[in-house]
């Protein structure tokens, strides 16, 4: 428990590198996210990828159903998109990915941080609603006055 405004400008000054960064990677990751679901979709228009009931798949966000056979061809499309669209990145992964992915280690660091600092319990949540009430809370302390 924090005791006094020494604690509270300790703890800050751990959180908010970490809390900046991780509000701008947000951003980054939304931009990513939004691009790489507007390639897949055309992807998908253009092309007859089925799951494993025979429906198509029509929406980036149910790609995951692609049946196996097929999802070489798609995720080749998908890099060869990659690609077109100016990013240098590795077979296999995507831009948005890899940016999401950057969000979730930037929050477990501040999560970290505040179960090193405040309390034990930011170590271990678990609830999805929770977790993100507590980055959001934690997020606004870092970057208090």
């Amino acid at each position: 428990m924090l005791a006094t405004a020494t604690d509270k400008r300790l703890l800050q000054s751990k959180l908010r590198p970490v809390a900046r960064e991780l509000l701008a990677i947000r951003v980054v990751a939304e931009h990513e996210r939004e691009r790489a679901d507007t390639r897949h979709a055309a992807i998908l228009a253009a092309g007859d990828f089925r799951d494993d009931e025979g429906v198509r798949i029509t929406d980036p966000k149910t790609s995951w159903h692609i049946v196996e056979s097929q999802y070489p061809a798609y995720s080749a499309l998908c890099d060869a998109a990659n690609r077109d669209a100016g990013y240098d990145v590795r077979p296999g992964y995507c831009p948005a990915l890899i940016a999401e992915d950057a969000v979730i280690k930037l929050e477990n660091s501040l999560l970290k941080i505040a179960a090193e600092l405040i309390d034990p319990v930011f170590a271990e949540i678990w609830n999805m609603d929770k977790r993100a009430e507590a980055i959001r809370l934690l997020c606004g302390l870092a970057l208090a006055k």
